[in-house]
């Protein structure tokens, strides 16, 4: 009996120990390898082509059912959503500072999320209304313009961007409460796709989509 309770001491012991120290998170440096691989080994593409399929699958059953009170629309994010900023984040160490997206929002360097084009365009050919709704601001109207016309996205409904002097509440529900005026103008917001959860957050819209983004996490606008 001495012994059972020097072994359950000892175990006893040994749990204490071990929960007194927490678990070492991954490495940063390693934690940005794993992101590269992500996208260059094609798993990020192989994720994003499977929710564009979703998409895609759930449009055609909304196209299938013919109602006419409201015209048919689609809401994209821009940035990792229809372009892909991987390039220039990895350029920049990954940095999340003010400056350092402001740079990633300026540039028209970037390249389209092939299987959301494919997606942009599938809806186009079919009819359905396309809006594009960025926390982009208004200063980079035309820089957004270039960029998705370079792109191949063209023929939107309406691009709408956060105003320059928008204040810290209005900066939150912007997205939503440009969702509101679309939905109230007739329309039936059949998908609504982004990369943030911020892009998603509220209502107006029948489905929502939430691609991956491992670079980044929008938190505050600023």
């Amino acid at each position: 009996m001495h012994h059972k309770n020097q072994l359950l001491f000892f175990i006893f012991s040994f749990i204490l120990f071990n929960l007194a120290f927490a678990k070492e998170p991954l490495n940063l440096s390693a934690a940005k390898q794993n992101v590269i691989k992500y996208y260059t080994s094609g798993e990020y593409n192989q994720d994003v082509a499977k929710k564009a399929e979703q998409a895609k699958k759930f449009l055609q059953s909304k196209l299938a059912v013919k109602n006419n009170s409201k015209k048919l629309a689609i809401v994209f994010d821009i940035d990792d959503t229809l372009v892909s900023s991987f390039d220039l984040n990895k350029e920049n160490g990954f940095s999340d500072s003010h400056a350092a997206i402001q740079i990633v929002l300026a540039t028209v360097h970037k390249e389209p999320i092939q299987p959301m084009l494919d997606l942009y365009n599938f809806a186009k050919q079919n009819g359905v209304t396309i809006f594009l709704v960025s926390n982009r601001q208004e200063n980079l109207r035309k820089k957004t313009t270039d960029l998705l016309v370079k792109n191949g996205y063209t023929e939107w409904k309406g691009l709408f961007l956060q105003p320059t002097d928008s204040s810290a509440e209005n900066k939150i529900n912007f997205k939503q409460n440009i969702r509101k005026f679309i939905d109230n103008s007739n329309y039936d917001i059949v998908l609504n796709i982004g990369d943030q959860s911020t892009d998603l957050i509220g209502e107006y819209a029948d489905k929502t989509i939430k691609l991956p983004n491992p670079c980044y996490t929008v938190q505050n606008l600023t």
